[in-house]
């Protein structure tokens, strides 16, 4: 154990931070988002002024992976950040340990090999 408290994980949940390049989609209806991070329990994605979302609110939608797999999610809104452009989801129906596995695994794979080329240059 840490002294730090920093160093201590608050969440429940393992998380996946997406970097931009790389962000799976939320699709709501027809309208996709942008997923900035996600855990078994949990989604944060981007919205702007014109796609309001209310604290709350329920909302359901398909996560569309790089991979291809989709996964069925549906939750009430935790959280709203306008000045950051998100919505943070608290999810009833969420994303398998299996599949956060598999996406950490391929975001790593992916970075550790880009930064050996870099490296190598």
């Amino acid at each position: 154990m840490h002294d730090n408290p920093s160093f201590e994980n608050k969440r429940d949940h393992f998380r996946v931070i997406y970097p931009e390049t790389e962000r799976p989609r939320f699709w709501v209806g027809p309208k996709p988002f942008e997923v900035l991070d996600i855990s078994e329990k949990g989604l944060s994605f981007a919205v702007d002024l014109q796609n309001p979302v209310v604290s709350r609110q329920v909302v359901s939608g398909v996560v569309v992976f790089s991979s291809g797999v989709r996964v069925d999610v549906a939750g009430k809104v935790a959280r709203i950040d306008h000045a950051r452009g998100l919505c943070a989801l608290k999810l009833d129906e969420g994303v398998p340990l299996m599949i956060m596995i598999e996406e950490q695994r391929m975001l790593r794979q992916k970075y550790i090999e880009l930064k050996q080329r870099e490296t190598r240059g």
